[in-house]
Order: C-alpha cells, then structure tokens, then sequence
C-alpha cells in the first residue's frame, strides 16, 4: 500500500544569544542578555516551518539550554516521520509523551516552540496565513510597546522619558 502523506524529515534547532551591555532588571529578576531557541521543521516534500521561543537568561541561564534538549532529545524523535498536518494528533502524541519531564513550564514550552513550528509549516503549505488558520479574522490589530527595564543607574525620569518616546511614535498602550 503506497502512502502519500507528507513526512517531517528533520528538525533542528539553533540557539542565539546576545549578552546585554549592562545587566536590565524587571520587577522580578536581573536580566543578562536575550535568548532565543529557533525550531526548523522540514518535511520529505522541502517544506520547512519556523518557530521559536525566547528567554530571558533566567535559571542560570539555562532556561533554552533545557527546552533544547526536551526538543531535540524528547520530542524529535516522536515528529519525525510522521504526518505534520495532523497537528493535533501530533501536540497530544507530544504532551502525553513527556508526562515524566512535567505538565508545565520547560516541557509545555517545548512543545509550543514545535507546535508553532509546525503551524507555520502547514501555513506554507496551504498558502494561508497561521493566524487565519486560528480562526483569526482581524486584518489589524492594536499593538503596545514592551518596556521599562532598568538597570542599577537609571531613576524615575528615565523611565518617563523612555514612555513618553513611545506615546511619541505613536503607541496608545505599554506594558
């Protein structure tokens, strides 16, 4: 019986990091440097989906360092050669697959950093944004600016500068 399904052929991963030049703080924790996981799904058709997942440098930094391996160690080996267009067979496959890592945190980030990749590679393959594919109706959507970390040196009017610039290109919100 000859089976015409598309396969996940491979999946790779690729971590960035760029240190900051001084330490930032939020409420919570100091900050080194931005982190970032990439996550390269291809199938056996040179169809490729992209996702990613970012961090914070947080737990000693080894926050992308332990979803990177749960990825490549654990969930790798339960995509490859399957369908990727059954993506919810696929997400239960890899959410009952690692119920020995956790039900939360670095195991569940994992999996969304393939489940986006995963959507993205559908995406291109049916020619549909993924935001449609969700459901999504919108053509815009209303956006805030990120920001408000600190370091050891600033005070408060550096904080109201750095807002006033946004609400001055033009952001109605930030977080």
């Amino acid at each position: 019986m000859r089976n015409d399904h598309m396969k996940i052929s491979n999946l790779e991963t690729t971590i960035l990091y760029c240190p900051f030049k001084e330490n930032i703080h939020d409420a919570a924790r100091k900050i080194a440097g931005r982190d970032v996981l990439l996550i390269e799904i291809s199938t056996d058709e040179s169809i490729t989906g992209l996702g990613f997942l970012t961090g914070l440098g947080v737990a000693s930094g080894s926050e992308i360092i332990v979803i990177n391996e749960i990825i490549t160690k654990g969930l790798k080996p339960m995509v490859i050669g399957k369908d990727p267009l059954t993506i919810e067979q696929l997400w239960q496959t890899m959410y009952h697959g690692t119920t020995r890592y956790g039900r939360k945190g670095a195991a569940v980030r994992a999996i969304s950093g393939v489940d986006i990749a995963l959507w993205d590679l559908i995406g291109k393959k049916t020619n549909t944004p993924v935001y449609k594919l969700l459901g999504g109706y919108a053509d815009n959507t209303k956006v805030y600016a990120s920001g408000g970390f600190y370091t050891e040196r600033n005070d408060i009017h550096e904080l109201i500068d750095e807002m006033q610039g946004y609400l001055d290109k033009g952001f109605k919100a930030v977080k």
